[in-house]
């Protein structure tokens, strides 16, 4: 994914920058992003959507692994369940 590649490669943010958006400062909020741990895996994802559509979007920056999810949907907010990818990312 380009926008990973360059986001966090340096490329469209200075590092400095890189780390104040990515670290949390509420919770496991940081500035529009999740920042959280996820079967000891570090994950930042961010989601959304409005009537119509949900989306999703996962980046595990220690192995550079970007999971994107869009659906669909009919007025509920959906969210796709990661926790397989991830325990095979922690296996390899």
């Amino acid at each position: 994914m380009r926008w990973e590649q360059g986001g966090f490669g340096g490329k469209l943010l200075p590092f400095a920058s890189l780390q104040k958006m990515t670290t949390p400062f509420k919770n496991d909020y940081a500035f529009g992003l999740g920042v959280h741990s996820f079967d000891g895996r570090k994950v930042i994802d961010h989601n959304g959507g409005i009537e119509g559509f949900s989306t999703f979007l996962a980046y595990y920056p220690d192995s550079k692994v970007t999971i994107v999810s869009g659906a669909s949907s009919s007025g509920r907010r959906w969210r796709l369940d990661f926790g397989p990818v991830s325990a095979t990312l922690s296996s390899s």
